[in-house]
């Protein structure tokens, strides 16, 4: 009996720290973004270059994810995620907090709605922010979402068009 609690404080410790590492990885400021990266020698995409700590940052996520995944108990600590919040929110991330993002993308953490919505004008987690608001199954953010249905990248066009049909928008 015992031994089943060390397990999961000791998976409550890996999830803790991994967001601890996240944190520590963000700057105290928001950097500049890079230059744009070369895809080729004849073709530039013009989104900029990654950080070096966007990489670890949404590395960082992913690897919270797929202990989450394993441990599903740990969707039930209401401070574990919103410290995930936290990071989710933090523009100094950057590109890093996508996967943070979306480790809210669940009708269970539907109450960060409303966060999440704030940093729709953010062009590099838009897409992110509005395919957690739609698997959150929220109404109410049918406005700040109408717009993307025009957006460039059609994956997001298309989350876009997906949660105002789901919310029976027109449009």
């Amino acid at each position: 009996m015992n031994n089943k609690r060390d397990d999961r404080l000791d998976i409550l410790d890996k999830a803790e720290k991994l967001i601890s590492r996240a944190e520590t990885l963000m700057p105290k400021i928001l950097e500049p973004d890079l230059p744009p990266a070369k895809i080729s020698d004849k073709d530039i995409s013009g989104n900029p270059a990654w950080h070096d700590f966007e990489h670890k940052i949404w590395s960082t996520g992913e690897e919270l994810r797929a202990l989450i995944q394993k441990n599903p108990t740990l969707r039930k600590d209401a401070k574990l995620f919103q410290r995930i919040l936290n990071i989710a929110k933090n523009r100094n991330a950057k590109r890093g907090r996508q996967s943070f993002i979306m480790l809210l993308a669940s009708k269970q953490f539907s109450n960060f709605a409303a966060d999440l919505v704030t940093q729709l004008d953010d062009k590099f987690v838009d897409g992110q922010v509005i395919c957690a608001i739609q698997k959150m199954r929220v109404s109410g953010f049918e406005n700040e979402i109408k717009p993307f249905t025009e957006n460039e990248h059609a994956w997001i066009r298309n989350a876009a068009k997906k949660y105002l049909t789901q919310k029976n928008e027109t449009l």
